[in-house]
C-alpha cells in the first residue's frame, strides 16, 4: 500500500502545476525520489523526539476578519486555502505517528484561523511549553 500523502485542493494544484518542476524536489531531482522526504510515510526519524504539531481549520475567525478588515482580502482567502491544506497534512502526520505508538508528539487543533502570523504566534507558547524539556 502506498504511502498517505497530503493532497491538495483541486484549484491550488491547478494554480501550482506550472512550478511542478521545481517543487518540492528542485529541478534536477526526479519525483521517484519524493519518497525519501515523505515524513507521513515513515516518521520513523520522529520517535521518540518531541514534536508538537498545530493547524487551524481554515475558517475565518473574528481575529482573521479584524486583521484583515483593511487589507486585501484575497490574502484572507488563500490563506485559509492554506491553512485547510496544513490541517490536513498535519492530520495525516498525527495519525502516522500515533498508529505507530508514538508518544512524544502533540498536537492541537483550532476551530478557526487561517494562515497568518497570529495564528502561528497564538500556538508559540504551546509549541515552546512541550519541546522546551528536549532541549535541556
Amino acid at each position: 500500500m502506498p504511502p498517505a500523502r497530503c493532497t491538495w485542493p483541486r484549484a491550488l494544484r491547478r494554480c501550482l502545476r506550472p512550478l511542478r518542476r521545481l517543487l518540492p524536489h528542485g529541478p534536477h531531482r526526479p519525483p521517484e525520489r519524493w519518497h525519501y522526504h515523505d515524513t507521513v510515510g515513515d516518521p520513523e526519524g520522529l520517535r521518540d523526539q518531541r514534536v508538537y504539531l498545530s493547524a487551524a481549520s481554515g475558517a475565518f475567525g473574528p481575529e482573521d476578519i479584524t486583521n484583515y478588515a483593511n487589507n486585501n482580502w484575497f490574502d484572507m482567502s488563500s490563506g485559509a486555502v492554506l491553512k485547510r491544506s496544513s490541517l490536513e497534512c498535519t492530520r495525516l502526520l498525527d495519525d502516522a505517528m500515533t498508529s505507530r505508538g508514538f508518544t512524544g508528539h502533540k498536537v492541537d487543533y483550532a476551530e478557526t484561523g487561517t494562515h497568518d502570523w497570529h495564528t502561528f504566534r497564538e500556538q508559540l507558547p504551546a509549541a515552546w511549553a512541550h519541546i522546551k524539556p528536549a532541549l535541556s
